[in-house]
């Protein structure tokens, strides 16, 4: 079973033309409004696989990692004062755990270590994904302390906001640094962004109707068929429709998730006329294949993951390849994809 997004169809991507609300920032800010944000930080910060503790470490009032390195670092942050220190010392410790991986591997660890630890100020600013398409932000509040028998044990207190900062509200650029692989991104450069998102009136995505803001062009799940069906035909692959509402087992409880979206064939071709004639004669399924589409507008959740997921897999038994492809998908997902 595999999942496409748009980013892999490309002339989906080139012949359907969707609206999307951005801000566009511009350089008009005061030189005393630049000169606060300079001394305070931004970070954005993943709090465990697939952003799992995040909603946990918000209700407590934290951030915290866990890498499998040493004790309570309390004592030692006095000895090493600078990161490169404390990468030094403690890269080897990982890499004796962990065999298998690199000294790359170990830095790199160790350095998301040390910016949550010692490397974030009192006062800085962290934005964590929720997995559900918004961020939790909150100021640094206290040094580092260690919290035994944890599963983010290496922490920091933050004062949360009850807002959130919705991924769809930020610039284009925002997103991508925000989608940097790794525990730690340090996005400073996008404070004034950033203040604005937190300051701002609107801070929710806009609302259907709203056309005075912005004016959406909706389409349906079936608008995307037609598109998706000529870009497997680039392929060699002929797809067509299957209009399950006509369906003469639709009213079967039993039989929830029948029929995919769209069904495809591939005629297999040889050289070898031979080899074809032969293979018809003695193996006929192995001159054609049989796809299963289950086609999604967007997957926002790791629910919809899910259910879209069991649903691809319940309807494509039958056919020699089953996919689940999305328009869109919400990027915080893609750890639980993996």
């Amino acid at each position: 079973m595999s999942i496409y997004s748009d980013k892999s169809l490309h002339s989906i991507q080139n012949l359907l033309r969707i609206s999307k609300h951005f801000i566009n920032f511009t350089q008009n800010y005061k030189l005393t409004t630049q000169s606060s944000l300079i001394m305070k930080r931004y970070n954005r910060i993943i709090l465990g696989k697939g952003n799992k503790f995040a909603k946990v470490c918000r209700k407590d009032g934290y951030i915290g990692v866990n890498f499998e390195v040493g004790e309570s670092f309390a004592d030692v942050l006095k000895q090493y004062e600078n990161k490169s220190e404390f990468i030094e010392k403690f890269a080897p410790e990982w890499m004796k755990k962990f065999p298998s991986k690199t000294r790359i591997s170990a830095s790199v660890v160790c350095s998301f270590i040390w910016t949550v630890i010692k490397g974030l100020q009192i006062g800085d600013i962290v934005l964590c994904p929720s997995g559900e398409g918004y961020y939790y932000y909150g100021i640094i509040e206290s040094d580092y302390y260690y919290k035994h028998g944890e599963s983010l044990p290496h922490r920091r207190k933050v004062n949360w906001n009850n807002n959130v900062i919705y991924r769809n509200s930020m610039s284009k650029s925002l997103q991508n640094s925000t989608r940097s692989i790794g525990t730690c991104c340090d996005i400073t450069k996008y404070a004034e962004e950033i203040e604005y998102l937190i300051n701002g009136k609107s801070l929710e995505p806009l609302q259907k109707g709203d056309s005075s803001k912005l004016h959406v062009h909706s389409f349906d799940e079936r608008s995307l068929h037609k598109l998706f069906c000529s870009n497997l035909r680039v392929n060699n692959i002929y797809a067509k429709t299957i209009f399950h509402e006509k369906s003469h087992s639709k009213s079967d409880s039993a039989q929830k998730w029948v029929h995919p979206d769209i069904v495809g064939v591939q005629f297999q071709e040889y050289k070898n006329e031979a080899t074809l004639t032969l293979l018809k004669a003695t193996e006929p399924k192995a001159t054609v294949h049989i796809y299963s589409y289950e086609l999604k507008k967007k997957i926002e959740t790791d629910y919809q993951l899910k259910q879209y997921y069991f649903q691809a897999l319940s309807n494509s038994s039958w056919a020699n390849f089953g996919y689940l492809v999305a328009f869109d998908i919400n990027e915080d997902l893609s750890e639980e994809m993996e």
